[in-house]
């Protein structure tokens, strides 16, 4: 009896050991799974977070570039707007050379060269705050209002000293009241643009 069970304890000890080495691989291909998954786990985590990195640089240069073009153009224009104001005054600035026979022609040069001006308060409309809007309505409005009060100073036909003096007056305080537009209106596009030096003419 004991014969037999010693003939059998080579391959009892043989599968003992086999199922023992099978259960020690299974537990470490268990681990090395659990490893795997873990480190594949931590890439997928570590590539996202480079995506979202890289999505909010790309992001934050977009933002920035935006802005940047934004506000050229909102420069060009207010630089633009400047321009047409200076080119009305010099325009006024010959008002003495106006007869009645010139002075239609001379007030509809101005009136022409204030047309270019509604492009341009768009353009602020779109891309800049009220303030700096309401600013260049005034000054537009001011421009407009100055055109039509030096054609009123040249007499089409004859009028009295009082009233001639009270259109000369009103002429004058239009006309100076431009340079004050423009300081505020400078002050509005400095605040609006980060205090960027605005480019007159």
């Amino acid at each position: 009896m004991m014969a037999g069970v010693t003939a059998w304890l080579p391959l009892i000890s043989s599968v003992v050991v086999v199922v023992a080495l099978s259960l020690t691989i299974v537990a470490a291909n268990r681990s090395h799974r659990r490893a795997i998954i873990a480190a594949d786990e931590r890439a997928a985590a570590a590539v996202e977070a480079a995506q979202r990195t890289t999505e909010a640089t790309h992001e934050a240069a977009a933002s920035r570039d935006h802005d940047r073009w934004r506000r050229e153009k909102v420069l060009d224009a207010v630089s633009d707007i400047l321009a047409i104001s200076e080119e009305v005054t010099d325009q006024l600035d010959r008002r003495a050379e106006w007869n009645a026979d010139t002075v239609d022609e001379a007030e509809a040069q101005i009136l022409h060269t204030l047309d270019r001006l509604p492009l341009l308060f768009n353009v602020i409309r779109l891309l800049a705050d009220d303030a700096l809007l309401e600013e260049c309505d005034r000054l537009g409005q001011a421009l407009h209002s100055v055109a039509k009060a030096a054609a009123a100073t040249v007499a089409r036909e004859p009028i009295g000293f009082d009233e001639h003096k009270t259109q000369i007056e009103h002429y004058i305080a239009s006309y100076r009241a431009i340079a004050a537009i423009e300081v505020d209106l400078v002050a509005a596009a400095r605040s609006e643009l980060g205090a960027v030096a605005v480019r007159v003419g």
